[in-house]
Parts: C-alpha cells; sequence; structure tokens
C-alpha cells in the first residue's frame, strides 16, 4: 500500500455500528497508523438511527470537525452501512483513498482460524456461521454484503473475534457430552473478544430451532443478564438505581451487581489457579474503564489472591493511550485500565495483511 492509503474498520454490533478510518502514513511493515475519523450509528432497528462523525485532521474538505446525520425508515444494518458510504463520500470525502477495509467479525467457527480476504464467493462461507452469534454474525454478513457493492474497488478483509483463541487446549475447549457427537456437530467452547483481549467467555453451536429452543433463545439474548434481575442492562443506569432508588428497585438493582461481581470474581480466581497465578489484572471495555464502583467490588473480593486497588486512583482512573495502573500499596498483582482499541487492532492486522499480498 502506497503512502496515504487509508483503511476502513468497521464494527458491527447487534443494534449499533462504530466506524474508524486511518492513514497508513508509510509502506513499512511496522509504520504508524494515524486515526483521522471515527463514528458511529446507534439505535438500528429504531424509527431514527443517529449517526456521527468526528473527523480528528483536515480532510481536504475542512478542518477537524463533527458531521451528524440520521438513518431513517426501517433502520437495518444494511440502511445503515449505505448511509455511512453516503455520508462518508458525500459530506466529508474521507472514502477518497480508501485500498482496503476491516470488518470485525464475532464468530469464525471451527473453519476461520486466521483473517478472511471477502468476496462474494467467501462470503457463503461467512453466512453459514450466522447461527453461531446470531446477534452479531448475521448483522456483519449484511453490512459486509453492502460494503462489496458499494466499494469493489477496496480490499475486504474479515477479523474473527475467535482467532486469538484458536490455541486453546482440547481440556478447555471440550464439554462433557458424548465426544463423537461433539465432533460431528462441531459443539466446543469458543473465546471471544479476543482482537483487543477484552476477556473469554464460552458459547455452544445452536442446535436446529424449535418454537421452545426459539423461545428460549430469545430470553437468554434480550430478556437476561442485567436486565432479567432489575429491568435495565445499562451498568450505569443500574449504579444509579443502586443508589437512588428505594423498595424493590434499588433491592433489585443491588442484586443485580452483585451477581455481576460475583460472577467475574469467580472467573478471575479459575483463571488465576488455570495460569498458576498472574502478573496483572486488566479492567477495559465499556464497563471496565468507565464503572469505578465495580471495579472496586470485583478487586475487594480478590484480595486472597494479593490483589487490590488503590481506592482515590481507581475512582480518578480514566482510559486513554496509555494503561493507567490503580494497583493498592503493597499489590501482588498489578492493576489497570486499559482502553479497548478493537478497531486499531483489526486495521493494524489489515494492513499487515495486505502488504503480505492476502488479497493476491
Amino acid at each position: 500500500m502506497p503512502s496515504k492509503d487509508r483503511i476502513l474498520v468497521i464494527n458491527s454490533g447487534s443494534s449499533t455500528i462504530k466506524f474508524r478510518i486511518y492513514a497508513a502514513t508509510e509502506s513499512a511493515a511496522n509504520s504508524p497508523l494515524e486515526l483521522i475519523a471515527k463514528g458511529s450509528v446507534s439505535k438500528l432497528g429504531s424509527g431514527s438511527a443517529p449517526i456521527e462523525v468526528k473527523i480528528l485532521a483536515d480532510d481536504g474538505r475542512g478542518k477537524a470537525r463533527t458531521v451528524s446525520d440520521s438513518v431513517t425508515g426501517e433502520t437495518t444494518h444494511d440502511d445503515a452501512i449505505k448511509k455511512i458510504v453516503e455520508v462518508l463520500e458525500d459530506k466529508t470525502g474521507l472514502l477518497e483513498g480508501v485500498k482496503a477495509v476491516g470488518h470485525r467479525v464475532v464468530h469464525g467457527g471451527t473453519k476461520f482460524r486466521s483473517p478472511l480476504h471477502l468476496t462474494k464467493e467467501s462470503l457463503s462461507d461467512l453466512e453459514a456461521l450466522s447461527a453461531l452469534a446470531p446477534l452479531h454474525n448475521h448483522a456483519s454478513v449484511l453490512v459486509v454484503r453492502t460494503c462489496l457493492e458499494l466499494l469493489p474497488d477496496a480490499i475486504q478483509i474479515a477479523v474473527f473475534d475467535t482467532c486469538f483463541h484458536r490455541t486453546l487446549p482440547e481440556k478447555a475447549y471440550t464439554y462433557p457430552l458424548p465426544y463423537e457427537a461433539c465432533v460431528e456437530s462441531g459443539l466446543r467452547r469458543f473465546g471471544f473478544h479476543g482482537t483487543s483481549i477484552e476477556g473469554r467467555t464460552p458459547a455452544v453451536k445452536s442446535a436446529p430451532k424449535g418454537p421452545q429452543i426459539t423461545k428460549a433463545e430469545d430470553i437468554l439474548n434480550h430478556e437476561s443478564g442485567l436486565r432479567g434481575v432489575c429491568g435495565e442492562s445499562d451498568v450505569q443506569k443500574v449504579l444509579d438505581m443502586a443508589a437512588k432508588e428505594q423498595g424493590e428497585k434499588q433491592q433489585r438493582a443491588k442484586l443485580a451487581l452483585d451477581m455481576f461481581c460475583y460472577r467475574i470474581q469467580k472467573y478471575v480466581g479459575a483463571y488465576f489457579a488455570v495460569l498458576n497465578g498472574a502478573d496483572a489484572l486488566v479492567f477495559t471495555g465499556g464497563i471496565g474503564e468507565n464503572a469505578w464502583e465495580i471495579r472496586q467490588w470485583v478487586c475487594d473480593g480478590l484480595s486472597c489472591l494479593g490483589i487490590a486497588v488503590d481506592h482515590g486512583k481507581n475512582q480518578a482512573a480514566k482510559a486513554g493511550d496509555e494503561p493507567v495502573e490503580i494497583s493498592g500499596k503493597g499489590a501482588k498483582v498489578r492493576v489497570f485500565v486499559v482502553a479497548t482499541d478493537e478497531e486499531g487492532e483489526i486495521a493494524k492486522i489489515v494492513i499487515t495483511k495486505v502488504r503480505e499480498g492476502m488479497h493476491k
């Protein structure tokens, strides 16, 4: 890729699409990438989905600024990506020079253990994995299909969350179920959020769906977790409910938070044992970066592992370009708050693959 070529990174969620544009400043394989714009569209599936683009440098049509627009109508992922491309082309000129597009895809199954060069032919293979992560993979397929149509000259690459965890040992990914049936069906554990190493949770391949399974899946996907316990899924709102509400609402909010922290503590303890110790505990992602109360409560229950945080540093911590250490005095395990950057990691992977000639 020659100097000043641009990379568009698209991170498709169940009801949002985040995107960033980077400039490849040099042709060397280890050259830095300059973030020149970032944006998102939210509330997909509602009557109106707002789009916001923050331009961080002069794009040839003006200085740093924010451009806003919206998707109306059905506000599907297909509608949203079409509008995003329209805004980036007509209002900013940011798509000029875009030579590659990186797509974050949640699940690669057992078939894709490394990034995939996306074409109309390979898209069918990707679509076949939608059942593994129905809330995310299907959305990614819709976005990829539209991008292949709207940006036909750009090299497009899928980066899978599951790739990082491809080396899980058999004892970790195997379920204690009839072995032959698991092998034949592909039923196994996978790791997720590997692109930015946010964490790891198990998942299973979906079975053929009947009415009962479909209903159970809908409950698990849309009515469970924090929402199932207290009626709200946003952690900050749950924290506010626990602090300001009265009666049963407050009680259930506190229960939801207690359960949330308890499960984190169980996983940290389990992996502390599996890894035979740890050098550091990292909080990242929306909750890990912004909810100091969660960090405090989690670490307060892990003192037996040598984990502790400084209360003042923890409350003041703001994730930025550099890790922020919040370890308590004398703690044996260091504790950090680190800003997640899936898009940045995807951009690095994409430029490396393009320079290696993956698309040829």
